[in-house]
């Protein structure tokens, strides 16, 4: 059964009129697989990226994460805490939202990093083109956070691949959707016809959702949320501008689930020494 099929199940008492069903059709495509298991999927990377936090990795965090804990900073000392309260939910809601019985929502579920690491297999050659195209470095990766360690510690590798499951909630699932909806409801407001709409939302949601992923690398960003971030530089931000439209994609076609395991295995297999001379 593919993902539609499976998309139209959890709206079969949904009211049909052309612009519900047109929305509806949306929504379909935009969570890939329904969002309860997409989203209960991403769980693991988000427990591996809180465990790494406790071990011995520096003071880094990842910006997404930093962005949605804004809302608990009220929490004070207990911050951390209440990042585990949100995984918690998310995965009660994951497990509650799933149609279908709970066996065939997990073998779904399981699937989801399976196509994740396909995925990230084709990004590879896809970054290494766009790296050489922006002035690559030769042998090196674009990534400093990412850079490939002699002998890298479980920790590394949960900071790295697990950050990449916050970066998934925060610029594609939360930034692509609201940045879709709101230029698709500009669009309406113009009476443009639907393909033209949904067009011009898909292209909205790339380019801000792109735009801002790169830019969180930077110290502009990592200024307001109170650490040092890298310096700007051209060619890095064109990288990381084309992998977040690369990922956006992904993300429109597969769910959020592929999209952040994609993210997380090109991530880790980079700590883990997989340099541009894997892919070519």
């Amino acid at each position: 059964m593919s993902w539609e099929e499976e998309s139209e199940e959890d709206w079969e008492d949904y009211e049909e009129d052309p612009e519900a069903a047109d929305y509806r059709a949306t929504y379909a495509g935009l969570v890939g697989r329904p969002l309860a298991i997409g989203a209960l999927s991403v769980v693991p990377l988000l427990v591996a990226y809180e465990l790494s936090l406790g071990a011995s990795i520096g003071h880094r965090r990842n910006t997404a994460e930093m962005l949605l804990g804004m809302a608990l900073r009220p929490l004070g000392n207990y911050e951390a805490e209440g990042r585990w309260v949100l995984i918690g939910l998310v995965a009660a809601a994951g497990l509650f939202g799933m149609r279908g019985g709970m066996r065939r929502g997990l073998s779904q579920g399981l699937r989801i990093p399976l196509e994740g690491a396909l995925a990230a297999i084709v990004l590879g050659p896809l970054m290494l083109l766009l790296q050489n195209a922006v002035g690559g470095r030769g042998g090196a990766w674009f990534l400093p956070d990412a850079a490939p360690q002699l002998v890298p510690s479980l920790a590394r590798i949960g900071f790295v691949a697990g950050g990449a499951g916050y970066e998934e909630i925060v610029f594609r699932l939360g930034l692509y959707t609201a940045c879709y909806f709101l230029a698709r409801a500009v669009a309406d407001f113009f009476a443009a016809p639907r393909r033209l709409q949904r067009l011009f939302a898909d292209l909205a949601g790339i380019s801000v959702s792109s735009g801002v992923f790169a830019m969180a690398h930077f110290d502009g960003l990592a200024d307001v949320l109170g650490y040092q971030g890298a310096s700007f530089d051209r060619s890095l931000f064109l990288w990381y501008l084309g992998s977040g439209a690369a990922l956006a994609l992904l993300f429109r076609l597969r769910g959020i689930g592929v999209a952040a395991w994609a993210h997380a295995l090109f991530n880790g297999a980079i700590v883990l020494g997989a340099g541009p001379g894997v892919f070519r």
